[in-house]
């Protein structure tokens, strides 16, 4: 597929789309694991889709090509911002949100009967 311009030449048009699901989750520090998906409707080209995370700070991370899997290792909790990017048009971008809550419970006595 081409568009021809007016000088009788041919260029190819290549449109790139990305978007994540979920846009938003809730994960536990503890135990917890949150897997961000590229939707049926993006297209990257070629070059295929760099995968980042923000702040890197206690959790591990699996990039695959149309997947990302975050686990947080226990981290202390916060706002995590996973981003997809083109490698073919890193002005393409998709962003969602990784909650990662941790709760701490503190046995303050024991009782022995």
């Amino acid at each position: 597929m081409g568009v021809e311009c007016g000088n009788g030449l041919t260029n190819a048009v290549v449109v790139m789309n990305l978007a994540l699901t979920p846009a938003t989750t809730n994960i536990a520090a503890n135990g917890g694991v949150a897997v961000f998906q590229l939707t049926t409707n993006s297209y990257f080209g070629p070059g295929g889709v760099s995968w980042s995370i923000s702040p890197t700070n206690g959790v591990s991370l699996n990039p695959e090509a149309s997947q990302f899997t975050v686990t947080p290792n226990g981290s202390n909790g916060g706002v995590y911002t996973v981003t997809a990017r083109c490698v073919d048009n890193t002005n393409v971008s998709a962003q969602a949100v990784a909650n990662v809550f941790r709760i701490d419970i503190a046995q303050a006595e024991t009782a022995v009967w």
